[in-house]
Order: structure tokens, then sequence, then C-alpha cells
């Protein structure tokens, strides 16, 4: 595996589309140029979205180096900016590299394989990336300590990286870095508040390749050169950013669930899918792949176990099934011609549900809904089997589940920034925006000297949402609802009547009824439940799943800029508060400065 490899020792610049001029160190050229990496370009970043948003045949393969690139962007400037942090050229290759391989553990189609194909089984992609990053380097014959001088323990603090919240221990497990560079572990994966340049980067480049415009408050440029490392309530250095930018921030949240909601979550595009999941399954005792290492034939739902047979599963998979000869593959290449032809599985509604679905019990929740419906169906004298719906639960937030991620950032005033560039000119020691940290307990003075110079002793901040909370947050931050698709058109009318039914008797509510395509159920289903905006009013979600309100014109005169007649509740609380709120709370920033 390793003839005729060749190790990069000059560093190259490339051109993206949404980074413009990218910088890549040679370790990472290195990596770049093996088998195992370039399959990313074979692997969609979006899954099924292209058959709804045509352009958005991206791959993880840019993403990956745009995550790198935005990494190693960040820490170049808190070092230029706070060099007594003794940030190492170490530190940000291994973050660099920790951001090109985070996603070397995705199987076909992305999300759709490990979150749907493998469902039931213990497996998460970061997983992956890190077996398949030992991988990478042992079958190239890589190796990062001679060539770029790469410890065992920057290899350890990558996968750490990589990982997260997944690392053996959790937090106290860390073994790549000390306690005082705790900071960097948020700059890839941030279990802490979920903003890392990953989420940086998919935002804006899968708005760019949908062209589902968003906007997240802010550019990367500004957000790395606003970054500042302060010790947190805890002693903790942390990641944190000017106090004035907190609605810019929450903008990338924001972004993402409307993201969420219109692209990833798209009805159409969960539709096909479980077409391709059903496909996946269907040829799965049919298609075997060789092991590199042991010899052994395996299954795409054993690949997991050997990242020799992982590594050969792309997106042309589908190409696989097409072309097999197999007369036992001819249900999932039945499927497949189904969605060539565009004769899906259809949407037969979907409706809120009132309480949390944890991530644990939500394969228990839609086997019970299901039983349930067959029930409906029965009692209603219909014929209707497990086999002919799909049950879906969901969930749409911010990026920390049911909890607001901004309790998970924090911030420094204004003239704490100024310090920490010039320290000699405008620190001042009874400064009221500032925290001094007298006498730092036991467990923080191994590191105090760095937080002393970190700021003079300032902490970061968490900010209260009563200071914000009132003009961008959502009523609640993660809402869980319930979709029903039709596996056959012959069936969408019974299992739309059963929904329906169940959703009535269940929630006491109405779902809404998707009638792009409507059917006579349908037309009789809006009859009876009113036209779409009383049921927008009575709360049933839209194709993103989610509660929207109606808005008067004196709200939407009172809102900033021209404002749609439905705005969507759990994306952005009172719009019509959001510019007085804002308003209000820079001068009272200001009052403070002042």
């Amino acid at each position: 595996a390793t003839a005729g490899r060749r190790f990069h020792t000059e560093a190259k610049v490339i051109n993206d589309p949404i980074h413009s001029s990218i910088e890549l160190h040679p370790c990472l050229l290195t990596v770049i140029d093996t088998p195992q990496f370039q399959r990313l370009r074979s692997l969609k970043q979006l899954g099924a979205a292209s058959w709804v948003y045509p352009a958005a045949m991206h791959s993880r393969f840019e993403h990956s180096i745009g995550v790198s690139h935005l990494a190693t962007k960040l820490l170049k400037s808190i070092k230029e900016k706070q060099p007594e942090l003794n940030i190492t050229d170490m530190d940000i290759l291994c973050v660099g590299l920790a951001g090109l391989c985070h996603d070397l553990g995705h199987g076909p189609f992305s999300h759709l394989f490990d979150g749907e194909f493998l469902r039931g089984r213990d497996w998460a992609h970061e997983e992956g990336s890190v077996l398949m990053l030992r991988y990478l380097l042992e079958d190239n014959g890589i190796d990062l300590n001679v060539l770029y001088g790469m410890s065992r323990r920057d290899l350890i603090f990558v996968e750490e990286l990589i990982l997260g919240k997944m690392v053996d221990g959790g937090t106290a497990g860390r073994k790549g870095r000390p306690r005082e560079k705790a900071f960097l572990y948020d700059i890839i994966n941030n279990e802490r508040s979920g903003f890392d340049v990953d989420k940086l980067d998919y935002i804006l480049r899968d708005s760019y390749y949908t062209g589902v415009e968003v906007s997240t408050g802010t550019n990367v440029d500004r957000i790395a050169q606003m970054a500042r490392v302060l010790a947190d309530e805890n002693g903790t250095l942390t990641i944190s950013f000017p106090e004035k930018s907190v609605f810019a921030l929450f903008g990338v949240f924001h972004a993402r669930v409307w993201l969420h909601s219109i692209v990833y979550q798209h009805k159409v595009v969960k539709a096909c899918e479980y077409m391709i999941r059903d496909a996946l399954l269907a040829a799965n005792d049919v298609l075997k792949f060789r092991s590199k290492l042991t010899g052994k034939l395996m299954s795409m739902y054993e690949s997991v176990e050997d990242m020799s047979v992982f590594a050969q599963l792309k997106d042309s998979v589908l190409d696989l099934i097409e072309l097999s000869q197999d007369p036992a593959i001819k249900p999932a290449q039945d499927l497949l011609a189904r969605l060539h032809r565009r004769d899906l599985y259809r949407c037969c509604g979907s409706v809120e549900l009132p309480q949390k679905i944890p991530t644990k019990e939500k394969s228990a929740k839609e086997r019970s809904i299901a039983a349930e419906l067959l029930q409906v169906a029965l009692a209603e004298g219909q014929s209707l089997e497990a086999d002919d719906f799909i049950v879906e639960i969901m969930l749409v937030h911010h990026g920390k589940g049911s909890s607001n991620p901004m309790d998970g950032l924090r911030f420094y005033a204004k003239r704490t920034g100024q310090f920490l560039n010039d320290p000699a000119g405008l620190h001042s020691a009874g400064d009221a925006e500032m925290l001094e940290i007298d006498n730092p307990p036991l467990s923080q003075q191994s590191y105090s000297s760095t937080m002393t110079a970190s700021g003079g002793g300032t902490r970061c901040f968490k900010i209260s949402q009563e200071k914000y909370g009132g003009a961008i947050l959502p009523s609640r931050m993660g809402v869980n609802g319930v979709r029903v698709f039709a596996k056959q058109s012959e069936k969408r009318d019974t299992i739309a009547m059963a929904f329906r039914e169940w959703t009535r008797k269940q929630l006491q509510a109405s779902p809404l009824c998707h009638n792009t395509q409507q059917s006579d159920d349908e037309a009789n289903c809006d009859a009876q439940l009113g036209s779409d905006e009383d049921r927008y009013d009575n709360g049933a979600l839209a194709d993103g799943d989610q509660t929207v309100a109606q808005v008067s014109p004196s709200d939407v005169q009172a809102a900033e800029g021209p404002a749609p007649k439905f705005v969507n509740n759990n994306v952005v609380q009172a719009e019509a508060g959001r510019r007085t709120a804002r308003l209000a709370y820079l001068q009272e920033l200001d009052e403070d400065e002042d």
C-alpha cells in the first residue's frame, strides 16, 4: 500500500467557493492524498437532498477541508492576539488534522447510513472517524512522528478532538492536552454549546449549494478576530466572544434550525432517504465486500467491524445494486427504479408532539405509534400492514436538544478585549465590567499564571437569557414531531385517515395534511379541519415540523425589515419586539462602558 507514496514537505494553496484561498500544511496534504480520504469525494454531504435541491452535490471531501481551514484560522488568530497562552504550532497542526479527519467515519449518504441503516447498532460516525484515521495511517505507511514530529500524545489529542464527549471518562479522561489548554477541545466538536467550526462550515456550504439563503448574523473572519480565551466561572480557560455579539452568534443556531426545517428534514428529502435505506437493507444480504485484512466477505451492516471493508462503501453502492445480476437483489433494484421515476414514498401528515422524546426512546415510540395506527385502521374496517408505512419521530432544535445553546457560550466585556490587545493602556483594576480572581482555588493554582496572563485575572461570563431572550429565543428550544409516510400510493388515503384519527384521539389535535398532490381523502381533510391558515393558527406543523404563528400588520411594521405573513414560532419568537429589545440591550452596554 505504501509503494509510490508521496509524502508532502511543502504547503499548498487551493481555492474554495466558501472560504476563498485555503493553505494546507504538508501533513494535511499527505493525509488527503490517500484512498481513504479521497473516498470522501464519493459521499454526498447532504445524503438524498439532491433529489430536492439539484445543486446539493457537494461532498464530505470539501467540507472536511473547510473545517480544517476554519479551525486553523481561528487558533492562529487566538495565538497572535494572546501569545501568553503558549499555543504551539503543533497544537495548530493537531486541531487542523482533527478538522480534516472528523468525518472519515461516515458511510454512504452520510447520516442516512449511521442514523437509519445502522439503527440499533452501537455505532457513531465519530468513532468510525478515529478507526478510519488509524487504518489510513497504517495502510499508507504514514509515520506522523518521523515525517512531521507528531508524538503519540499528539495523535491521542487529535482523536479526542474528533470524539468530543465520547472520550472514555468524559472531559476528565482527556490525555492529549493539559487543563490549561482545555479550550482547544471546543474548536472542532464543542459539547458545551455546539458552536464550533464544523457547524460554521456546513451552514455556509449547505446554504450555498442548496440555494437556501440563511444569515448567521456575522462572518467567519469576524468570529475568528473577536475570539478571546478567558477563564470562565469555574476557572477553565474558555473561548469567548464580545458581549455585543450575542445576537449575531445566536444567528448561527437560528441558521441551523432553518436548514433543518427546509432542507435536512424536508419531507421529500426524508422520503427519498427512506427509499434508499430500504434499498440498502434489501441488498444487504446479497452484496458482499472482501476484507483486505482477513479476506473475509462481509455485508454492509458488518462493514463497521473492519475499516478495510468500510472504506469500500461509497454512494456508488447504489450503482452496484442496479448493475447486479443476482435475482435476489431485485426488490432493492425495484426501489431504486421507483426513485428514478420519482414514484416516491409520500408523506401523509405531520403533527407536533407535546412532550420531548429522548433519542434512546425514539425507535420504541415509533413502533408504539405504528401499532396504534394499525389498530385505528382495523377499527375502521381498513386493511393495513406494518410494512405499508413509516412512522418518523423527528426533532428540530438549535444544536443542544431542549437546552439553550447560548447558555454554553461565554462572553467578555468590550474593554476586556481592548485590554488583551493592549494590556498597558486600557486595563483598569476597578473596571466594573471585570471580575477579579483574587484567591483562585487550589485546583486552579497549577495554571493560575496562564489565567493571569490571559486578561489579568479577568473572567468571561454567561449572559442571562433575560438580557436577550425576549428578542430571539423561541418558547421551546427543541420540538418533537411525528410524520407518517406511505410506501405505496394506493395505501396513502387509508394511512392518512388512520393518522388523522390517531392524532385526534391521542393529541386532541389535527395533523397538517400534506396535499402537494392532493388525494380525495386529503381534500375532505381540508374541508373538515379548515384552511391551511387555520391549521397554522392551531399549532400544526409545517414542512419543517415546527409551530407557526400569524403576525398582525402592526407587528410586521414594528419588526425589523419586511416580514412574511407567517413566521416560524420556534425559529424566532416575538419577532415584532426583536429590534426594540436589541436596541435597548446595546444602549445598556454603551451606558456601562461610559
